[in-house]
């Protein structure tokens, strides 16, 4: 797997030294549905490449990807993915209208910051390059 370079969508004016960042896996759907429809289900740090998905919660293993997680504190959280890794059923129902709905609140427990992430509901603009698939959620 080819590393993701991180930084492709900062500003280039900006420092990239107050940026947190984590791989995580990513499920999407929702809490209440047992991770159907859209948003986010779970969001998890990956420590290895030994997962253990007897402890997931209970989902479609299809709706599983991969992430680098950043987090800049009063400004923003972003999932950036590799696209290449991301199969056509999810690609085509998350992610082709150019927005990545959520209909369910998820608050994230990552140790990115001094508090839980919060992605509330709505539509979050998607970000394409030619390798990689980016969402970035705003933080009040």
């Amino acid at each position: 797997m080819r590393p993701i370079q991180a930084n492709i969508f900062y500003p280039k004016t900006g420092r990239l030294d107050s940026i947190e960042k984590a791989f995580v896996e990513v499920i999407l759907g929702r809490p209440s549905a047992k991770c159907k429809h859209l948003g986010v289900c779970k969001i998890e740090r990956v420590y290895s490449n030994s997962f253990d998905l007897a402890s997931t919660i209970p989902c479609q293993v299809s709706d599983r990807l991969y992430a680098l997680a950043s987090f800049k504190e009063d400004a923003y959280f972003e999932l950036v993915f590799e696209r290449g890794s991301i199969p056509n059923t999810i690609y085509e129902y998350h992610f082709k209208s150019g927005v990545f709905k959520v209909e369910e609140e998820y608050s994230t427990d990552l140790e990115l910051g001094k508090a839980p992430i919060l992605i509330t509901t709505g539509e979050y603009d998607i970000r394409l390059s030619d390798t990689l698939l980016a969402i970035r959620f705003e933080i009040n």
